[in-house]
């Protein structure tokens, strides 16, 4: 199969790029044809055997980032006339894409052509989480997928979660959740020298509101009156100024300047290392459509506390690989971290137990699920013309 995932950035650290990078690396190991189209390509960990192309506009000036996710009528036809363009050149059998606007591209060039087009629904932030424009976004971000994603010829679901609320909407998806490099994120090497007198607490995520940020630190300001010893480190991007400096009054009112500390975001090999070193994974989200970290935690056999909310549990099995306190219980959360915290005998058979459970995440796995989606879509005379991998 040719297949081409169209996507609007390669950028390293950011979930859906990742999961698109990886798919097509674990498709080209396959035999298959893959090409990753895009209008950012600046990441050092790209596959080897997937072709990365820049959406050209004249000759070889890439077309600007800004005009990719333009909504403006006439913008937004500038910018598909160039996206057909490459998709005529790649004559790809099967187009998948994630998310506005590039989705719209893909499903109004594939009029007149053979390709078929494979949605992977990633879910929305509840709008509920903000206020003004952000939550208009939101609002108009969710209804926009709802609308495309009923025009695709295949729709994937990254969470049983993600499925129940397409489901809700009348469209029905294929579960391929989202997956983690098992040989990058392993129990291996750790920081000794982040280790103070007591536990290590351990958040990577993002900095805003429906990740729950403000909730972890309040239950951890609970937990530390338990466990004095404890540290929480955070390492997220900043994506909301004002939500960062609600944080940092908090921590300096709470009085936990010396044991909570907020950094911006890593990447590359300290990221599997900051699990491993973790005694325990924690998040005070509400809305996770999916939970990558809870996963990268495990794969690296760190268990897990959180809210047993949305797609969570998917990930952190209760009692088995972590603690799940109930959505919005802020002190129930900290009575999980004080009990998985304070207790190594347990933090060790479920950081095991968590090892085990993130080997079905692995991308190899994945990768081979998803081809036998993607072949359900190109038709037994076109597979008999393709030659043996």
């Amino acid at each position: 199969m040719r297949i081409t995932f169209l996507e609007t950035t390669l950028e390293e650290g950011k979930g859906i790029p990742n999961r698109a990078v990886a798919l097509a690396g674990g498709l080209a190991s396959l035999g298959h044809d893959v090409t990753l189209l895009s209008f950012r390509t600046d990441r050092a960990d790209l596959p080897a055997g997937v072709r990365v192309r820049r959406v050209p506009a004249l000759g070889a000036v890439p077309l600007p980032f800004r005009l990719a996710n333009a909504s403006a009528p006439p913008l937004h036809a500038a910018a598909g006339f160039f996206i057909q363009r490459a998709l005529a050149s790649l004559a790809p059998d099967i187009v998948c894409v994630d998310y506005p606007p590039l989705d719209r591209h893909a499903l109004e060039a594939r009029g007149g052509r053979a390709y078929k087009v494979a949605y992977t629904y990633h879910g929305v932030a509840n709008p509920a989480h903000y206020e003004g424009a952000a939550r208009e976004a939101r609002v108009r971000t969710r209804a926009t997928i709802y609308r495309n994603v009923r025009e695709a010829d295949l729709v994937l679901s990254v969470s049983r979660f993600c499925a129940g609320e397409l489901e809700a909407e009348g469209v029905s998806s294929v579960l391929l959740p989202n997956g983690v490099d098992t040989k990058v994120f392993a129990p291996g090497r750790r920081i000794a020298a982040l280790h103070g007198g007591g536990p290590l607490l351990l958040y990577i995520g993002r900095y805003t509101e429906h990740k729950g940020v403000l909730d972890l630190l309040r239950a951890f300001a609970i937990a530390r009156e338990k466990i004095p010893g404890a540290t929480l480190l955070c390492f997220a991007r900043h994506e909301s100024p004002a939500y960062v400096a609600r944080l940092r009054s908090f921590i300096d009112e709470a009085g936990l300047a010396q044991s909570a500390h907020l950094f911006r975001d890593v990447y590359g090999e300290i990221v599997p290392a900051l699990y491993a070193t973790a005694d325990v994974f924690v998040s005070g989200a509400l809305d996770e459509t999916f939970g990558m970290t809870f996963v990268e935690a495990a794969a690296c056999g760190t268990p897990s506390v959180a809210y047993d909310s949305q797609s969570i549990p998917e990930v952190v099995l209760d009692g088995r690989t972590g603690l799940l306190a109930p959505p919005g219980d802020v002190e129930g959360l900290a009575a999980r971290m004080v009990e998985l915290a304070g207790d190594e005998s347990r933090r060790r058979t479920m950081g095991e137990a968590a090892l085990k459970h993130a080997l079905n995440f692995s991308w190899d796995l994945l990768a081979t699920r998803f081809e036998a989606c993607l072949e359900t879509l190109v038709t037994p005379a076109r597979r008999a013309k393709e030659p043996a991998p």
